[in-house]
């Protein structure tokens, strides 16, 4: 496990990303740090499970960081100030099972963005700016089980057969 909880890191050092190699899964978790930047070389660490950077103040990710990282299944980006999903398509949530997206400030769910996510089970999107939401059947058509949805004026909404909804 890699992990950091020093209050002085500002930003991952590239040293981090050459000690995750590809021969073992990792977790990366540089949680309540005070980071603004994450760099580019992660993307070399494509056996990396979970990607946690939680309580930060990250507004992107590198271009196509998720889609590289083949191997994760759980990515936290709560708590940063991401006003929109991170660039690289469906492809980047093909094999992941659990999204947290809470506490940012997006306004939308891009659409499709989850047309490969086949094996997606939880989606955490609570207290956001989302004015819509478009998780309907069209959009998603795998076995979601739960989705948190708190605290929205949802304009535009489409209906899907969710196991377990929190909705406030």
């Amino acid at each position: 496990m890699v992990s950091g909880n020093d209050d002085t890191c500002r930003h991952v050092a590239p040293a981090i990303a050459l000690f995750l190699t590809d021969n073992v899964h990792f977790l990366f978790s540089f949680r309540y740090n005070r980071l603004t930047s994450i760099p580019k070389n992660l993307n070399h660490c494509t056996n990396m499970d979970e990607f946690n950077i939680e309580g930060n103040s990250v507004s992107q990710l590198p271009e196509g960081l998720l889609s590289s990282l083949i191997n994760l299944t759980n990515i936290t980006l709560s708590r940063n100030s991401f006003t929109a999903y991170p660039s690289g398509g469906p492809a980047q949530f093909t094999n992941v099972y659990s999204i947290n997206m809470e506490h940012n400030q997006m306004d939308k769910i891009p659409y499709g963005i989850f047309s490969r996510a086949k094996n997606l089970t939880k989606l955490n999107m609570k207290e956001n700016c989302l004015t819509s939401l478009p998780l309907g059947k069209s959009q998603l058509s795998y076995d979601v089980q739960v989705v948190y949805i708190y605290y929205y004026t949802i304009i535009q909404f489409e209906l899907f057969d969710f196991r377990y909804w929190h909705v406030d």
